[in-house]
């Protein structure tokens, strides 16, 4: 597990934010595991929204009660006056934007009226569920909030407050045509769907994706080319994040040894699933069991 100062960080404060609205934004690489004791632990922004992008790699967090897995090219929201953290204090390795987002509480934000501010507000309210796939106009206009406050010019104050609006809207009408698409059960291509399918259904094997790729009907390179477009994973990468994704909740049952565990995920030795376990989830299989065990904040 590498160490905080490893890290490539940008955070801008209050202080430093080109928009009253904007209480942080930030961009964040973590090269492997890192307990980050001074972000992670149990905080609530009293009267922010965060809204976080994961461009590459997995989180896990918790909100209240609940424990979320978010995936590469999904958004997550957290409302005002949650508490929240990261599971165990540690951020896996991962590429991600965030910004906490205040709405006025009688006024309006720069750009808009109070109107049309009251609109976007209530319709953050509506968000549900608050983790959801993305489309690549959200990380284009967190990369655009992050370069205006870093190299700051005479337009910089108008881009930012234009570009804030742009990602505000593009999350709630990204959130709320994906629930639309889920309710219709189209999230992805046929192709890729039941290729999910499939995969989801021989965790436990050694599954080769070239027949995979051959059962959806696809060559294997446009197999990989629609999978990694959709899916924001190649397919391997999908196999390996269900795997560790049901060795959590199978870790949950302590009746369940490690090595039985590993075997039933396809894994040859417990000790090969619990360096792949470590490496995505940033503790050792037998470290999450004593804290899943208890509760989701590690309490």
């Amino acid at each position: 597990m590498c160490s905080a100062q490893n890290v490539l960080r940008l955070k801008i404060d209050r202080g430093s934010c080109l928009s009253p609205c904007l209480g942080q934004i930030g961009w964040a690489v973590f090269p492997e595991p890192v307990h980050d004791v001074e972000n992670l632990p149990a905080h609530t922004h009293k009267t922010a929204y965060e809204i976080c992008y994961i461009a590459h790699g997995t989180v896990d967090w918790w909100v209240g009660e609940s424990l979320f897995e978010v995936g590469p090219g999904c958004v997550f929201i957290t409302f005002p006056g949650e508490t929240h953290g990261g599971l165990h204090d540690i951020m896996n390795p991962c590429e991600l934007f965030w910004a906490q987002v205040e709405f006025p509480g009688e006024g309006a934000l720069p750009g808009l009226s109070r109107e049309e501010t009251k609109s976007l507000a209530d319709r953050f309210a509506r968000i549900d569920p608050r983790c959801f796939p993305s489309t690549a106009e959200i990380p284009v206009l967190f990369r655009r909030l992050i370069d205006e406050h870093r190299g700051i010019s005479e337009d910089s104050i108008l881009l930012v407050r234009a570009t804030l609006i742009e990602l505000l809207v593009a999350v709630v009408r990204e959130q709320e045509t994906w629930r639309k698409r889920r309710a219709a059960g189209l999230q992805c291509s046929e192709p890729i769907r039941r290729a999910q399918e499939l995969i989801n259904q021989r965790l436990e094997e050694c599954v080769r994706m070239e027949e995979i790729a051959e059962k959806v009907g696809l060559s294997p390179t446009a197999f990989y080319r629609m999978f990694r477009q959709e899916v924001h994973l190649t397919p391997g990468e999908y196999l390996t994040q269900q795997r560790m994704h049901r060795a959590k909740t199978l870790l949950r049952d302590p009746s369940l040894s490690v090595t039985t565990i590993a075997h039933s995920l396809g894994y040859s030795s417990s000790q090969y699933f619990a360096t792949t376990f470590k490496r995505i989830a940033g503790v050792t299989p037998r470290a999450y069991r004593t804290t899943a065990c208890h509760d989701v904040h590690g309490s």
